[in-house]
């Protein structure tokens, strides 16, 4: 399968932008550092327009899709529709400096990835109150094969019998999706679906609508191996498949030479690429419209967006580099401060600025130590200069001490060994214990979240018995709190809220019957999670 990105073109304008980001950056800082200057934040928001502009040219469509997000938060920033200013500005620093690496690997890897993005484009659209994205948002399959390139035969356009044998093919899928939608006889009932779809693509041959019949043939043999999860979405998609089918009987065989919905395709091709399993239909399907590339694996996905989480090694270093000659203008206030035998603590205030200068900068690299220690010690300082503590040789000795300690661990950072890759990306830092811990609660936590779902579905599949329903609720609570321990508190957030509709909406005696839109959006905000 070829790409269709142009890489050269890619490798001309990474310089550029670099350059333009490097200047987006400066802005910024400037910015933080004078809030009442909007010329300086209009600067950065014109630099990230035009590196939006020469992504969108050059058609890299996840590093363009970020590029908009970031200017976008740049204007909502300058016209103060921001409501945590400090939170905004750091997210837009962390985006500017993850952007770079991100070009890198698509350049090294040959291969754009808009899903790794998923996590920093959603920190920059709540940053601005907006809507998060789901993995759906950012699945571009190649529908280049997605209509058929003939048209149907005219003896068939033409039959009078068709419209009769298109009535029984909807009549059987019907009788097999009612039995699916009850859970009964599921082996029986997918076989008949996968005895229509194979009829229909017989007799369609390379009609334009021909291609929605092999790919959901493809999705019942998931749904056959146990590939895919017979979930909300998935029922309401065959339900509009049986729409299309509809369209046979009341428009005959010229309803063939329509193509069907983009969005409906689309959709289908998701869970497909979603099955892990090697069967004939769905691997065809996968290779025909490139859904490995449009949707990678999530080892592959993880993988990347560890290599790209913080910025890149030579901007790693010359922040470093700053940060250090910062820390040792501090140090040597310091130690000048005490040698000299001065009593006059407020001679210490510049070096409050430096240190919150510091801070912040270390917050924006995402090393949380480094920037505990250095927050402790601008308090410490902040406290003499304000005459709550003495201004004592050993009291100022250890807050240079304590700096002395940052400012190693950022030269580690930098280091040898750290050389071609990012720090936060590097997952061997973190201690085996913590890791260990961490991953045994999100084992618990996937394992609770599948007991969940299984309970909605056979709350649906019994038409609303709420004895299936009862115990999602606990179950939710039990993943939540998990979340909350490891600090994943935006996850945790949206299972609170579902826990809510849940007893609220569903569980409710005096509340009306659930609607499928209701229920889809309860089955997508799980699965997001």
């Amino acid at each position: 399968m070829s790409d269709r990105h142009d890489y050269l073109a890619l490798d001309w304008v990474r310089g550029e932008i670099q350059e333009t980001l490097n200047q987006a950056q400066q802005a910024l800082e400037a910015f933080v550092d004078t809030p009442d200057d909007a010329t300086r934040m209009r600067f950065c928001q014109a630099h990230l327009h035009q590196v939006y502009g020469t992504l969108q040219m050059v058609e890299f469509y996840g590093a363009a899709l970020l590029a908009e997000e970031m200017e976008k938060l740049a204007q909502a920033l300058l016209e103060g529709r921001v409501g945590n200013v400090a939170d905004g500005q750091e997210t837009l620093m962390r985006a500017i400096l993850q952007l770079p690496p991100y070009l890198d690997r698509v350049a090294s890897n040959r291969r754009d990835l808009p899903v790794v993005l998923l996590p920093l484009l959603n920190d920059l659209r709540a940053a601005r109150g907006e809507p998060l994205l789901s993995e759906t948002a950012l699945f571009k399959p190649d529908l280049t094969d997605a209509t058929g390139h003939g048209q149907i035969p005219e003896d068939l356009l033409h039959d009078p019998r068709f419209i009769q044998l298109a009535k029984k093919i909807r009549q059987m899928f019907q009788i097999a999706l009612l039995g699916v939608l009850r859970n009964d006889n599921m082996g029986e009932n997918l076989g008949y679906m996968a005895k229509v779809f194979t009829k229909l693509e017989q007799i369609t041959g390379d009609a334009p609508r021909a291609p929605l019949w092999s790919i959901s043939n493809a999705l019942v043999e998931g749904l056959s191996e146990d590939a895919i999860a017979l979930g909300t979405s998935v029922k309401l998609m065959l339900g509009h498949v049986d729409r299309n089918l509809r369209e046979l009987v009341s428009d005959g065989a010229a309803s063939l030479n329509r193509p069907a919905p983009t969005e409906l395709l689309k959709n289908l091709l998701y869970y497909v690429a979603k099955a892990e399993v090697d069967s004939p239909r769905i691997r065809d399907v996968k290779a025909r419209f490139r859904l490995d590339d449009a949707l990678p694996s999530d080892d592959l996905v993880n993988a990347e967006r560890a290599r790209m989480t913080g910025p890149d090694a030579e901007a790693m270093n010359s922040v470093v580099q700053a940060l250090s000659e910062e820390i040792t203008t501090v140090k040597d206030a310091l130690e000048a401060f005490v040698h000299s035998g001065e009593n006059d603590a407020s001679k210490l205030q510049p070096q409050t600025v430096t240190l919150k200068q510091v801070a912040d900068t270390v917050a924006v690299l995402g090393l949380g130590q480094p920037r505990t220690l250095v927050e402790e010690q601008l308090h410490a300082v902040e406290d003499i200069v304000a005459g709550k503590r003495p201004a004592e040789r050993e009291t100022l000795m250890d807050i240079a001490g304590a700096l002395l300690y940052v400012e190693a661990t950022l030269a580690g950072i930098s280091g040898g060994d750290r050389r071609g890759k990012s720090y936060a990306g590097d997952q061997n830092d973190m201690p085996s214990h913590v890791g260990q811990a961490m991953d045994a609660v999100l084992r618990e936590c996937r394992a609770g979240l599948e007991e969940a779902k299984d309970g909605i579905v056979e709350f649906i599949a019994s038409q609303w018995n709420p004895e299936h329903l009862a115990p999602v609720p606990e179950r939710l609570n039990a993943v939540r709190g998990g979340l909350e321990v490891i600090q994943l508190n935006k996850p945790a957030l949206i299972l609170r809220q579902c826990v809510q509709f849940i007893q609220e909406k569903l569980l409710d005696a005096d509340q009306p019957k659930p609607d499928w839109r209701s229920m889809d959006t309860l089955a997508d905000a799980i699965t997001s999670v």
